[in-house]
């Protein structure tokens, strides 16, 4: 069940914790005591206030140079978090993004956690190069099934095994096609119990780790696509229609979904079950990237963001 939208005077209790504990910086049990709450009840808040957008983090690190345009990305957008990676090079970009979002993701992950994955380059650098976690009792699910003639590397299937090595994490898989013959098969497939255990638990992730799909990327999903559907989504690229896509979710400049006749045959998380995840981590840079991250930051599919400073530079512009 989704969560109630909180109320007013429910924000006005968590903006009041919450400003209590950061800004005067008082601990929670001081902060219970004045307030009248159990200790458990003041750190839900807190989460919760992460979650709704009560609080949002600015991380600063050494060498970044990149706070000022952070917070302007950050208010644009209306992130929770946002780092930029400076002094990237194109051939390492990969890498340096997938450290930082390792980093990142190793540092905000809680006991008790489900993660999501879907498929790409970035994300499976990041599984390759990001220090192990120990002892927090993770489940790590895939949101997306596999097809046979992706790159193994970059396969769906692969990355969420390789992240439930780093994570020391419960594996979940989605042993299933990316695409099945008729909207039929797909319903059957929908039914199977071994299915609905991992969309159950795919439903219950607080935490999204995507890939921002466009230009190449998205012609690369010809091994997603028979050759007509492929060349329809191609039209519309090549039309402005299609700036990007996250888990085979596509939608256009402004954030807008764009369905093909291939939906209802797709075996991936559905876009409400995947926007309804709290923390939804978007890797991506590059310029070629940009338009494909502002209508994904504007639509709603990520609201954590790790970028590279030139392409966060032109997103600032647009």
């Amino acid at each position: 069940m989704p969560k109630k939208p909180l109320t007013e005077a429910q924000r006005l209790e968590y903006g009041k914790v919450a400003y209590l504990y950061y800004k005067e910086q008082m601990t929670q049990d001081k902060i219970g005591t004045q307030m009248h709450m159990s200790r458990q009840r003041v750190n839900r808040i807190l989460k919760e206030s992460l979650e709704e957008g009560i609080v949002r983090i600015i991380v600063e690190y050494p060498g970044s140079g990149s706070s000022e345009l952070e917070k302007r990305l950050l208010n644009k957008y209306h992130l929770r978090h946002i780092q930029i990676v400076a002094n990237v090079r194109p051939e390492n970009i990969y890498t340096d993004l997938g450290e930082a979002a390792g980093a990142y993701l190793a540092s905000i992950v809680k006991e008790g956690d489900t993660i999501g994955f879907t498929r790409g380059q970035t994300l499976s650098v990041m599984a390759e190069v990001m220090k192990p976690v120990v002892n927090k009792n993770l489940t790590v699910v895939q949101l997306m099934g596999s097809r046979n003639n992706v790159p193994q590397n970059t396969a769906s299937n692969q990355i969420v095994v390789n992240f439930a090595r780093k994570l020391n994490a419960r594996l979940v898989a989605m042993l299933a096609p990316i695409t099945v013959g008729s909207p039929e098969l797909k319903a059957n497939l929908l039914q199977e119990p071994s299915f609905q255990e991992t969309y159950q638990t795919l439903k219950i992730c607080n935490i999204a780790v995507v890939g921002i799909g466009a230009g190449a990327s998205l012609k690369r999903m010809q091994n997603l696509f028979p050759d007509k559907e492929l060349a329809d989504i191609l039209q519309m690229e090549e039309e402005d229609q299609v700036a990007g896509e996250i888990g085979t979710h596509m939608f256009d400049f402004e954030g807008r979904v764009i369905t093909n006749r291939l939906r209802n045959r797709i075996i991936a998380a559905e876009l409400p079950d995947l926007k309804r995840i709290p923390v939804r981590l978007g890797v991506a840079g590059l310029p070629k990237k940009v338009k494909a991250i502002h209508g994904a930051l504007v639509g709603g599919y990520v609201n954590d963001l790790i970028i590279d400073n030139i392409t966060a530079e032109i997103l600032e512009n647009l």
